[in-house]
């Protein structure tokens, strides 16, 4: 079972990386049957509000994917003239209640520069299920940002993603204009692929995250969450879309 949040930079520049998370998506629903194994959430941001304010938003939390998708759908194109990218706080927000390390106190920091959360920040929580894993895929143009003061520094994004079991990261950037991402989805075990525009390699390389996540963690990520005299039986090597079957 696995837990997927998206964290999609909602800035004017990302209308055709958006197209193509959105056809990758939909491509994906004309062949996924959900059984409830993989729910889906969804954050944006910089995403601008009735008063000119851009704001993170928590669109979806974690649903099955028809829900997401539909909220994801809802979205259209709109309130896009945005370019606060907060999505260094989004990351922290998103998984501080999951990690034994996340030290940034929320409640003394403020939303400068008329940015904002939809919830508040205090309130702004996802809804993890227990015992599975948990997967966050990052989409953006911009380095990693923090728009709260006092800041949150790369440092305590580092440190909070060291003591979150059975997760990773894994980010659709731009190679020259990185910042952080990089390399907090090697640190935990995730990848790192090219923001693109190309529906065709958008799908496959968010395939290729459902695989992963199909094929289920490697005999040390087990070691690391399971009991010792745990009795595992191997039983998938790859995942067939069509067929919609580990085998």
């Amino acid at each position: 079972d696995t837990d997927i949040l998206f964290i999609v930079d909602w800035s004017g520049s990302m209308d055709d990386e958006i197209a193509a998370v959105r056809s990758a998506l939909n491509r994906f629903a004309s062949q996924f049957q959900d059984e409830g194994k993989l729910q889906w959430g969804l954050v944006v941001g910089p995403r601008s509000d009735d008063m000119g304010r851009e704001r993170v938003y928590l669109i979806s939390d974690i649903a099955p994917f028809e829900d997401f998708l539909s909220a994801f759908a809802a979205l259209n194109s709109d309130r896009m003239d945005t370019s606060t990218e907060m999505l260094r706080d989004a990351l922290y927000l998103s998984v501080k209640d999951i990690s034994s390390s996340a030290n940034f106190d929320v409640s003394v920091a403020d939303w400068c520069c008329n940015t904002a959360s939809t919830p508040s920040k205090d309130e702004f929580k996802i809804n993890w299920r227990e015992n599975v894993d948990k997967i966050v895929v990052v989409f953006s143009d911009e380095p990693d940002q923090s728009w709260l003061r006092p800041q949150v520094e790369p440092e305590v994004i580092t440190d909070t993603l060291t003591g979150i079991t059975r997760f990773k990261l894994y980010t659709f950037i731009t190679s020259y204009n990185s910042g952080n991402w990089a390399h907090w989805a090697n640190q935990t075990g995730g990848t790192e692929f090219e923001l693109t525009w190309n529906q065709n390699q958008m799908y496959e390389n968010l395939m290729s995250i459902i695989d992963e996540a199909c094929l289920g963690p490697s005999e040390e990520e087990q070691a690391q969450y399971e009991p010792q005299d745990a009795v595992f039986y191997t039983a998938s090597y790859h995942y067939n879309y069509q067929l919609r079957l580990c085998f």
